[in-house]
């Protein structure tokens, strides 16, 4: 932790403060009106707004002073994404304020655990981590693959080609249309894939597409490159998943603002989102961008969030029952319905809707608040080996742990880190990179400063 210099906290304050007022000014002048048919509300307290105000800005402040690492990024995505619009709705909802200050404790408990981690020192305990160990590594200052990682880059590479191929084969080219917004529901809701189909786009669209992109991109690998994008957004066109989109925007965006810490990068993003969607909407009068950005992706998983917090506390907990370990061991699901499907049923009269929620509301459906304690803690050691095997470099090659970042916006910890997977590629970084993320950094500063 470091004190930042006085002109960095009134550029942070002023960015905070910017995007507290958007959040404020969306919700009211649009969310109501034209997404009130979800449960949106606005119901003017005092008190409320009042302590709605002081724990946004107590939040904020805390993060302010934390160093520029990859889990630090996770914390600052997890609070002005989750946290933020939760606040909005409980200042113009009728929520009680122990579900803002279990959200609230439960980023602070995780923001505790990573700076007590961080203060024994774990990033010395590498000799002891399994995959920490490969006698060479992907990047190298003289020469950017050697012999072992170049086959790995090319298998990968053939792979996603060959995935590619077999998917053209059984589901055909996709309409262009696929590749926008407008009928993107539809084909998701159409998609049907295996087990091991969607493990293999998990892999690929997640982990190795990304972490190509960013080697060829900073190889100039044009070719290459234009191949791993096309992979990209076909499995986008025929799954409909956002995601795998919002990835490559992702990657390439924090790509060309690499001067910019990831603090700035996350508010400037999230400023222009709401912002830029408001804009549109008001010059072209098309919901489907505010439903898309500000609805889909701000505030209504915050409503998500609400939902399962007020189901758990009048109804029995999950106890972890519905996860693939516990099915894998034979333990019974408490509900008979998919507690997914049961809240878009209760809260949104709508059984099919799979209304999944970020891990703090996921951690309380299975354990009540020390299921957050707990949850928190594992985090928090997740993001430390991240910090390990990237080096404690946000930027550069760690913009592959971005998509998990966002994920844990509207999914389950334990989904993310298994299935997910987000603890695989803390594994694969570890194997490929081997420390060298810092070589990596500064050379592509130094290659900045010359262009």
């Amino acid at each position: 932790m470091k004190l930042l210099t006085k002109k960095e906290d009134v550029k942070y304050f002023c960015c905070i403060v910017i995007y507290y007022i958007l959040l404020n000014f969306v919700y009211i002048k649009y969310q109501v009106p034209l997404f009130g048919y979800v449960g949106y509300q606005f119901k003017f307290n005092f008190f409320k707004f009042l302590l709605g105000v002081v724990v946004y800005f107590i939040g904020a402040y805390f993060l302010k002073s934390l160093n520029d690492f990859s889990s630090t990024t996770a914390i600052y995505l997890i609070f002005y994404l989750s946290i933020a619009p939760f606040i909005i709705l409980y200042q113009y909802e009728s929520m009680p304020s122990w579900m803002l200050a279990y959200m609230f404790f439960s980023i602070l408990i995780l923001l505790l655990f990573v700076t007590l981690l961080k203060n024994i020192k774990i990033r010395n305990w590498k000799k002891y981590i399994p995959f920490y160990a490969p006698s060479k590594c992907l990047y190298n200052r003289k020469r950017w693959l050697q012999f072992d990682s170049r086959m790995l880059i090319n298998w990968s590479l053939g792979v996603a080609i060959g995935f590619c191929g077999v998917m053209l084969i059984t589901k055909g080219l996709p309409e262009f249309a696929s590749l926008g917004f407008d009928n993107i529901s539809e084909i998701r809701a159409e998609a049907s894939f295996g087990l091991i189909e969607n493990l293999i786009m998990t892999v690929l669209c997640k982990i190795a597409i990304p972490l190509l992109i960013i080697v060829f991109l900073n190889n100039k690998m044009w070719y290459r490159l234009a191949i791993a994008l096309v992979v990209q957004l076909y499995v986008y066109s025929i799954t409909g998943f956002k995601t795998y989109l919002f990835i490559l925007l992702i990657v390439l965006a924090l790509y060309v603002v690499r001067k910019l810490t990831m603090k700035y990068s996350i508010l400037f993003g999230l400023i222009c989102a709401m912002a830029g969607s408001a804009l549109l909407y008001m010059l072209t009068e098309q919901i489907m961008i505010l439903g898309l950005i500000t609805n889909r992706v701000v505030f209504f998983p915050a409503k998500i969030k609400w939902a399962y917090l007020d189901f758990f506390s009048q109804n029995s907990f999950a106890f972890f029952s519905e996860g693939t370990i516990a099915k894998i061991l034979g333990f019974k699901a408490v509900y008979d319905t998919q507690i997914p499907n049961m809240i878009g049923d209760i809260y949104f009269a709508k059984p099919e809707m799979w209304t999944n929620t970020g891990y703090m509301a996921d951690a309380y459906s299975n354990l009540g608040v020390l299921g957050g304690v707990l949850l928190s803690a594992v985090l928090a050691i997740e993001l430390c080996f991240v910090d390990i095997v990237t080096s404690n470099k946000a930027k550069g090659l760690a913009t592959m742990f971005i998509a998990f970042y966002i994920a844990f916006n509207d999914g389950g910890l334990i989904s993310i880190s298994v299935s997910g997977g987000f603890i695989f590629a803390i594994m694969l970084y570890g194997i490929l990179f081997k420390g060298k993320e810092k070589e990596f950094y500064e050379l592509n500063q130094r290659k900045a400063k010359k262009r």
